[in-house]
Protein backbone atom coordinates (compact mmCIF):
# COMPACT_ATOMS: atom_id res chain seq x y z
CA UNK A 1 0.00 0.00 0.00
CA UNK A 2 2.62 2.28 0.79
CA UNK A 3 4.37 2.40 -2.41
CA UNK A 4 0.92 2.36 -4.04
CA UNK A 5 1.97 6.02 -2.95
CA UNK A 6 -1.12 6.01 -0.26
CA UNK A 7 1.16 6.10 2.96
CA UNK A 8 -2.13 6.79 4.85
CA UNK A 9 -3.62 3.55 3.25
CA UNK A 10 0.07 1.52 4.02
CA UNK A 11 0.16 2.51 7.63
CA UNK A 12 -3.44 1.70 7.85
CA UNK A 13 -2.17 -1.58 6.44
CA UNK A 14 0.53 -2.31 8.73
CA UNK A 15 -1.12 -1.72 11.66
CA UNK A 16 -4.21 -3.77 10.88
CA UNK A 17 -2.30 -6.79 9.79
CA UNK A 18 -0.11 -6.34 12.95
CA UNK A 19 -2.91 -6.12 15.41
CA UNK A 20 -5.17 -8.48 14.05
CA UNK A 21 -2.12 -11.28 13.82
CA UNK A 22 -1.32 -9.66 17.45
CA UNK A 23 -5.21 -10.60 19.01
CA UNK A 24 -4.88 -14.46 17.62
CA UNK A 25 -1.82 -14.20 19.89
CA UNK A 26 -3.76 -12.95 22.60
CA UNK A 27 -7.14 -14.89 22.23
CA UNK A 28 -4.96 -18.20 22.22
CA UNK A 29 -2.98 -16.68 25.30
CA UNK A 30 -6.64 -16.13 27.40
CA UNK A 31 -7.94 -19.86 25.82
CA UNK A 32 -4.94 -21.55 26.77
CA UNK A 33 -4.66 -20.48 30.25
CA UNK A 34 -0.73 -20.16 30.18
CA UNK A 35 -0.21 -22.87 27.76
CA UNK A 36 2.75 -21.19 25.29
CA UNK A 37 2.53 -23.75 22.73
CA UNK A 38 -0.94 -22.96 21.91
CA UNK A 39 0.12 -19.41 21.65
CA UNK A 40 2.93 -20.60 19.25
CA UNK A 41 0.21 -22.05 17.23
CA UNK A 42 -2.05 -19.27 16.87
CA UNK A 43 1.33 -16.93 16.04
CA UNK A 44 2.19 -19.92 12.95
CA UNK A 45 -1.51 -19.94 11.96
CA UNK A 46 -2.45 -16.13 11.98
CA UNK A 47 0.89 -15.58 9.60
CA UNK A 48 -0.07 -18.47 7.41
CA UNK A 49 -3.26 -16.93 7.28
CA UNK A 50 -2.18 -13.88 6.07
CA UNK A 51 0.40 -15.33 3.56
CA UNK A 52 -2.01 -18.08 2.08
CA UNK A 53 -5.99 -16.82 2.39
CA UNK A 54 -8.24 -19.05 1.18
CA UNK A 55 -10.33 -16.13 0.08
CA UNK A 56 -7.42 -15.05 -2.63
CA UNK A 57 -6.95 -18.36 -4.02
CA UNK A 58 -4.16 -18.84 -1.24
CA UNK A 59 -2.24 -15.62 -2.62
CA UNK A 60 -1.73 -12.94 -0.03
CA UNK A 61 0.84 -10.65 1.68
CA UNK A 62 4.70 -11.65 2.69
CA UNK A 63 3.59 -11.33 6.11
CA UNK A 64 5.95 -9.05 7.73
CA UNK A 65 3.45 -7.13 9.72
CA UNK A 66 1.76 -10.15 10.66
CA UNK A 67 4.82 -11.93 11.85
CA UNK A 68 5.81 -8.62 13.93
CA UNK A 69 2.26 -8.58 15.38
CA UNK A 70 2.87 -12.34 17.19
CA UNK A 71 6.32 -11.22 17.63
CA UNK A 72 5.21 -8.75 20.01
CA UNK A 73 2.57 -10.96 21.41
CA UNK A 74 4.98 -13.72 22.14
CA UNK A 75 8.12 -12.11 23.45
CA UNK A 76 7.84 -8.28 23.16
CA UNK A 77 11.62 -7.68 24.29
CA UNK A 78 12.18 -9.92 21.06
CA UNK A 79 10.12 -8.02 18.71
CA UNK A 80 11.31 -4.96 20.10
CA UNK A 81 14.35 -6.04 19.43
CA UNK A 82 13.75 -7.03 15.67
CA UNK A 83 12.36 -3.70 14.86
CA UNK A 84 15.54 -2.24 15.96
CA UNK A 85 17.40 -4.55 13.80
CA UNK A 86 15.13 -3.32 11.00
CA UNK A 87 15.18 0.53 12.17
CA UNK A 88 19.28 0.24 11.68
CA UNK A 89 19.36 -1.72 8.03
CA UNK A 90 16.91 0.25 6.80
CA UNK A 91 18.51 3.83 7.63
CA UNK A 92 21.89 2.26 6.30
CA UNK A 93 20.36 1.15 3.45
CA UNK A 94 16.99 2.79 2.83
CA UNK A 95 15.65 -1.04 1.30
CA UNK A 96 12.87 -1.85 3.45
CA UNK A 97 13.28 -5.41 1.77
CA UNK A 98 16.49 -6.07 3.15
CA UNK A 99 15.58 -4.75 6.40
CA UNK A 100 12.53 -6.82 7.03
CA UNK A 101 14.80 -9.87 5.69
CA UNK A 102 17.45 -9.19 8.10
CA UNK A 103 15.13 -8.44 11.21
CA UNK A 104 13.32 -11.76 10.29
CA UNK A 105 16.30 -13.45 10.53
CA UNK A 106 17.33 -12.35 14.12
CA UNK A 107 14.04 -12.94 15.60
CA UNK A 108 15.00 -17.09 16.61
CA UNK A 109 18.17 -15.50 18.05
CA UNK A 110 16.17 -12.93 19.95
CA UNK A 111 13.32 -15.12 20.52
CA UNK A 112 15.47 -17.89 22.55
CA UNK A 113 16.97 -15.38 24.50
CA UNK A 114 14.21 -13.79 26.01
CA UNK A 115 12.02 -17.44 25.83
CA UNK A 116 12.58 -19.70 28.60
CA UNK A 117 10.28 -22.77 26.55
CA UNK A 118 12.22 -25.21 24.11
CA UNK A 119 9.29 -27.18 23.14
CA UNK A 120 9.12 -28.71 20.03
CA UNK A 121 5.94 -26.14 18.77
CA UNK A 122 7.94 -23.83 20.12
CA UNK A 123 11.31 -24.50 18.44
CA UNK A 124 9.42 -24.78 15.23
CA UNK A 125 7.17 -21.42 15.21
CA UNK A 126 10.17 -19.85 15.99
CA UNK A 127 12.49 -20.74 13.15
CA UNK A 128 9.43 -21.01 11.30
CA UNK A 129 7.97 -17.55 10.78
CA UNK A 130 11.03 -16.28 9.51
CA UNK A 131 12.01 -18.72 7.12
CA UNK A 132 8.22 -18.64 5.38
CA UNK A 133 8.60 -14.89 5.16
CA UNK A 134 12.29 -14.71 3.88
CA UNK A 135 11.07 -17.60 1.56
CA UNK A 136 8.17 -15.17 0.29
CA UNK A 137 10.67 -12.28 -0.25
CA UNK A 138 12.73 -14.66 -3.35
CA UNK A 139 12.02 -12.09 -5.80
CA UNK A 140 13.01 -8.91 -3.52
CA UNK A 141 16.14 -10.94 -2.77
CA UNK A 142 16.96 -11.54 -6.60
CA UNK A 143 16.56 -7.67 -7.30
CA UNK A 144 18.74 -7.24 -4.09
CA UNK A 145 21.33 -9.44 -5.82
CA UNK A 146 20.88 -7.80 -9.19
CA UNK A 147 21.34 -4.68 -8.19
CA UNK A 148 17.61 -3.85 -9.21
CA UNK A 149 15.65 -3.68 -5.77
CA UNK A 150 14.07 -0.37 -4.96
CA UNK A 151 15.35 1.85 -2.30
CA UNK A 152 12.36 3.24 -0.37
CA UNK A 153 11.54 7.15 -1.46
CA UNK A 154 12.57 6.38 -5.17
CA UNK A 155 10.55 4.90 -8.05
CA UNK A 156 11.46 1.00 -9.31
CA UNK A 157 14.21 0.23 -11.69
CA UNK A 158 12.22 -0.16 -15.02
CA UNK A 159 13.41 -2.82 -17.36
CA UNK A 160 14.04 -2.77 -20.59
CA UNK A 161 10.98 -1.18 -22.90
CA UNK A 162 9.20 -2.59 -26.09
CA UNK A 163 11.46 -3.35 -28.81
CA UNK A 164 15.10 -5.04 -28.52
CA UNK A 165 16.23 -6.91 -24.76
CA UNK A 166 18.16 -2.86 -24.91
CA UNK A 167 15.00 -1.31 -24.78
CA UNK A 168 15.89 0.93 -27.69
CA UNK A 169 13.83 0.42 -30.76
CA UNK A 170 15.59 -1.56 -33.83
CA UNK A 171 16.45 0.45 -36.72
Amino acid sequence: MARSGAKGLGIATLLLDMGKALLAVVIARHLGAGNYDLEVAAAVAAVLGHVFPVWLGFRGGKGVASALGVFLALTWPAGVAILLVFAVVFALTRYVSLASIVGLATFPLFGFHFVASRTPMVVFGFLFIPLLIIVKHHSNIRRLLSGTESRFGTKPKAGPGPGTATGKAEA
